[in-house]
């Protein structure tokens, strides 16, 4: 009985054919742009990209300005932390940037901020004091990274080296005022392996910066006469992280600012006690 009812089902189907549309099909979007286009699927942070090929970590990520602001630029962090992030006091990598490419506001917006992209080692190691749990309000940030412009005047295809050591005022660090900077190390293209160091020397009350295993390195001090920071307490927010970052000018009206940034990193080493 049950046969006889299914080749009734389907000699129906068969006779009717596919149902009708309510409507005439229209084209939605064929995907044929670089990106995804905001008109159509709306969002800020559009596109991410995480992958492990030929034994690298490659990271992607495009990102689209606010509408909403006509000033500053908002920041978008793209990437991963390790494990055992307490103990880790050295990190190296050979990163590389594979691609950039910005856009900044374009009038009416009266925003003249550049976007910039950077692919970098960022950690927290400390704790100025009054400690939260989860939040960076406090925490000493160190962080070494490859970064450009959308307004350098560098050639195209070159990237600048650079590091700070930051204090967060906010819970995400979005706010932060700078202990120091390393200021310029140097310049790097779009497809150059650069070997990046950054080491935290407590008992020196200093951080080490360095990059293609130099013997120049690069020390910014949290003791001096005009600052002394008490690193006894761990970060409110722990990590020690490989990733990308954008920072995308905020635009009202115009041509909505983007950046995006293609990049890897190779051979992640740490102090031995850290080990996995």
């Amino acid at each position: 009985m049950t046969k006889n009812i299914g080749a009734l089902v389907l000699g129906l189907a068969a006779a009717c054919g596919p149902a009708a549309a309510v409507e005439p099909w229209a084209l939605y979007d064929d995907f044929s742009s670089t990106y995804l286009d905001p008109g159509r699927w709306p969002a800020t942070s559009q596109e991410r990209r995480r992958t492990v090929e030929g034994n690298v970590a490659r990271l992607m990520q495009r990102d689209l300005s606010r509408t909403d602001l006509d000033s500053g630029r908002t920041g978008y962090s793209f990437g991963n932390s390790i494990t055992r992030g307490t103990a880790v006091k050295q990190m190296r990598s050979y990163v590389r940037v594979n691609a950039v490419d910005m856009a900044a506001c374009s009038s009416p917006s009266a925003n003249t901020t550049p976007a910039r992209v950077r692919a970098r080692m960022v950690n927290t190691y400390f704790s100025t004091g009054n400690r939260v749990t989860g939040s960076n309000v406090g925490d000493v940030i160190a962080q070494l990274y490859l970064f450009r412009d959308s307004n350098s005047a560098d050639p195209a295809g070159t990237l600048r080296v650079e590091g700070n050591v930051l204090v967060c005022r906010d819970s995400t660090c979005a706010d932060a005022g700078a202990i120091g900077s390393t200021g310029s190390m140097g310049t790097a293209v779009l497809g150059q392996n650069v070997l990046l160091t950054l080491e935290w020397d407590r008992a020196a009350k200093l951080f080490r910066f360095s990059r293609d295993n130099g013997l120049t390195w690069f020390p910014v001090s949290y003791s001096t006469a005009s600052l002394s920071l008490d690193d006894s307490a761990e970060p409110g927010n722990m990590f020690k992280s490989i990733g990308t970052r954008t920072d995308v000018p905020n635009c009202v009206g115009g041509q909505r600012a983007s950046a995006f940034i293609d990049a890897q990193f190779d051979l992640v080493s740490v102090n031995k006690s850290a080990a996995p």
